[in-house]
């Protein structure tokens, strides 16, 4: 017997994190690969690994929180490994464009600080009666 949880990130087009990472990005070259997972992928996989109860709940939330616009962004990089790879691959220039683009977004979307950008996050949880 077992219990089984897991929370799914938010995806780029809603107002959050990603969306202001994607469009920086995307200005720039290809976007790193990334995919949602569907919460009913998850709800099918558990079901058929024998689970019961299976739920997939969505929550608005805020993703983080940061004192201002620049340690936002320097947050939003350093927990992203493919904006990690993204960014490891352009020269100086182009990345402190990046950043002051990423920097004068987030603080349009919160002028004065802090930074709590809100999201979705797709609780999907089941038990196992094994």
């Amino acid at each position: 017997g077992g219990r089984f949880a897991a929370v799914l990130a938010d995806e780029p087009g809603r107002y959050s994190p990603f969306r202001v990472r994607h469009g920086v990005v995307t200005r720039r070259g290809p976007v790193p690969a990334a995919r949602r997972p569907d919460p009913r992928e998850w709800t099918a996989l558990l079901e058929a690994a024998g689970f019961t109860r299976v739920r997939a709940e969505t929550h608005r939330v805020p993703v983080f929180e940061a004192e201002h616009a620049a340690a936002a962004w320097v947050l939003i990089v350093r927990t992203s490994a493919p904006l990690l790879a993204w960014q490891g691959g352009l020269d100086e220039r182009a990345r402190e464009a990046a950043h002051r683009e990423a920097v004068r977004t987030l603080a349009s979307w919160f002028p004065g600080g802090p930074v709590r950008p809100p999201g979705e996050a797709v609780l999907v949880s089941g038990v196992h009666p094994g």
